[in-house]
């Protein structure tokens, strides 16, 4: 108990003047070189983003008065968007390796057996908190009225504001060589983090809070298809932020999941 207290203390000083500033800094580069890297690949990501939007768009207008089918497809085509993430987070990762075409090939290939079983543990767990805040409810019989509400606004944002700890944990897991024992470890080392790291973890809730509620706002104005891309244009931002909060705690916190000294 002593330890997490200390870490959560430790973890407000990235709030301090001059460490806020140099994350900034950081922060900064970080997104510019995931642009730049995206920039790389730009002829590519937007051919294959306006394929998928035009597919989601005709979907739209043509099976709108059939739901299942809309569902259906609409589902086969927002399966592209993780993949557009881990793609993102495999270009924010620290590394010393080029990120060319060769790197995301081999290493997103040599990953995704990893990844995806990692994606799975991580959505059991989600439905594993749901779970307890159910049960919660029934062991304690909340008040109906105040209950409700929020419990439908943890549900409908549980997956977007929880977003930077699955980024955590696949950074995590990029880290490790595949297998299935660095799949659970990885799950685990992102909620210690967000555990070691609350003050973080309620800045992140809410800062994802505001993008998206922003993000919302915005393609209120667009079409489906331009709503889409409004995503793709901010999400890097978003992740580059999240990569470098990872690589800043995990530097200060090393011992805590190397059980070694800080390096």
């Amino acid at each position: 108990m002593l330890t997490i207290l200390y870490e959560w203390k430790n973890s407000l000083t990235l709030f301090k003047k001059d460490t806020l500033l140099l994350l900034l800094y950081s922060w900064y580069k970080l997104s510019k070189q995931l642009y730049k890297n995206m920039l790389y690949f730009f002829l590519v990501t937007c051919f294959i983003w306006a394929i998928l939007s035009s597919l989601h768009l005709v979907t739209f207008l043509y099976f709108r008065y059939n739901y299942t089918q809309s569902t259906a497809t609409i589902s086969l085509i927002r399966v592209a968007f993780p993949i557009f993430q881990y793609i993102v987070i495999l270009l924010a990762r620290p590394t010393l390796e080029k990120k060319d075409g060769h790197y995301i090939i081999s290493k997103g290939l040599q990953y995704i057996p990893s990844a995806a079983l990692t994606t799975l543990l991580y959505g059991l767990s989600r439905a594993f908190v749901t779970g307890l805040v159910l049960c919660g409810y029934m062991i304690f019989n909340f008040n109906y009225q105040l209950f409700v509400p929020w419990l439908v606004f943890f549900l409908q944002t549980h997956g977007n504001v929880w977003l930077f700890l699955w980024i955590w944990i696949m950074l995590f897991l990029l880290d490790f060589k595949p297998s299935i024992k660095n799949c659970f470890r990885s799950v685990w080392f992102g909620y210690k983090m967000a555990l070691f790291n609350l003050p973080i973890t309620l800045f992140l809730i809410g800062f994802l809070i505001g993008f998206y509620k922003i993000i919302s706002f915005i393609g209120a104005y667009f079409s489906t298809v331009e709503q889409d891309l409004v995503y793709v244009l901010f999400y890097p931002i978003i992740i580059a932020l999240i990569a470098t909060i990872y690589i800043k705690r995990v530097h200060d916190q090393c011992s805590l999941y190397t059980g070694r000294g800080n390096a």
